[in-house]
């Protein structure tokens, strides 16, 4: 797949929250009026509807938003509902998800960013471990469907969510570098630069900052805010100093974190999380960090399975990921026994 960039540079994507009820009420607003006369209800009446049907919404998990904008408002939506399915003695409980209110702006049309955020949806179903996605599609737009990998059945479209999300990259697992905490520090210049007025504090976290730990060579930087929502401040600064954000990759966890990523010459060089300051996952991933750095013996067997999974896992960078929670939850356990 492509990378979530619109043709236009000020346009950006990502996951819509509270704050953007309004925009998302005018965007439906006028997706409605397109094909459908107009009723005898006012705006001002519909966006309180929608608004609180929206904040439902969000409070119970049953929806995730991706959005397009530019730097005066948002000019198109895809919204991805979750539907728990009725369990069955055969097989475990699952969950598919349904698009809909898909629509972006006339004057946008025809410029890849509808395409971009049906990306981001399904991508973010992968993450979300969904059985299927599944879309009822206007006869005008079946060939878009499936020229997105949608296959038609007799009653309806659905996209067997099978593979990895985004593409695939290689799991490659390499001595410790000495170069890593400075090529940190250069980073970590570059994006005070960009968004400062932002920022509370940057840390190197992840292997790569623990000394003589190997590691994928990927700098993890932790940027911390004062508001998770201030992330929407920061993703075109970002985009000027080669970051790209990934709002799919938050899709299991909204409230705590933003990722953005950065490739150098073509190579995956960065991975960027952006929290609260303060925040558990602020907190758990210096813990985790500074425990290892702490405990040279367990960074070793840390080390010793990364090089173990790498192999096993060499195109699936999800599932090596989730073969390390075993690991990472006993070193949490004993963190939080040693602050008791």
């Amino acid at each position: 797949m492509s990378n979530i960039a619109s043709q236009d540079p000020n346009v950006v994507f990502r996951l819509a929250d509270r704050e953007d009820a309004d925009e998302l009420a005018r965007l439906r607003w006028d997706f409605s009026l397109e094909d459908e006369t107009p009723g005898d209800k006012a705006f001002p009446q519909y966006l309180e509807e929608f608004k609180a049907f929206f904040s439902t919404g969000l409070d119970e998990g049953r929806w995730l938003v991706f959005v397009g904008e530019t730097p005066e408002k948002l000019v198109a939506n895809v919204w991805l509902e979750f539907v728990d399915m009725v369990p069955r003695p055969t097989a475990d409980p699952n969950r598919w998800g349904y698009l809909t209110n898909i629509y972006t702006e006339p004057e946008f049309r025809g410029s890849g960013i509808g395409k971009k955020l049906l990306e981001a949806a399904v991508s973010a179903a992968h993450v979300l471990k969904l059985e299927l996605v599944i879309v009822w599609p206007s006869e005008e737009s079946v060939e878009f469907y499936k020229r997105a990998g949608f296959a038609p059945n007799p009653m309806l479209f659905e996209r067997k969510l099978e593979g990895s999300p985004r593409g695939v990259r290689q799991v490659v697992v390499t001595d410790y570098d000495p170069r890593w905490p400075h090529l940190f520090q250069e980073e970590k210049a570059l994006i005070e630069s960009a968004i400062g007025a932002h920022v509370v504090e940057i840390e190197h976290v992840g292997s790569t900052s623990v000394p003589g730990l190997g590691a994928k060579p990927i700098i993890d930087i932790q940027v911390g805010v004062k508001r998770l929502l201030d992330f929407k401040l920061c993703i075109r600064p970002l985009q000027q100093i080669g970051y790209e954000h990934a709002p799919w990759a938050d899709a299991d966890i909204p409230e705590q974190r933003r990722y953005f990523r950065k490739s150098t010459e073509g190579v995956r060089s960065h991975h960027l999380h952006m929290c609260e300051f303060g925040s558990d996952w602020w907190s758990n991933h210096l813990a985790f960090r500074d425990y290892l750095r702490e405990n040279p013996l367990d960074a070793d067997r840390y080390y010793q399975l990364k090089k173990d999974l790498a192999p096993k896992f060499e195109w699936d960078t999800i599932g090596y990921t989730e073969a390390k929670t075993d690991f990472i939850t006993s070193v949490m356990d004993k963190i939080r026994k040693e602050r008791s």
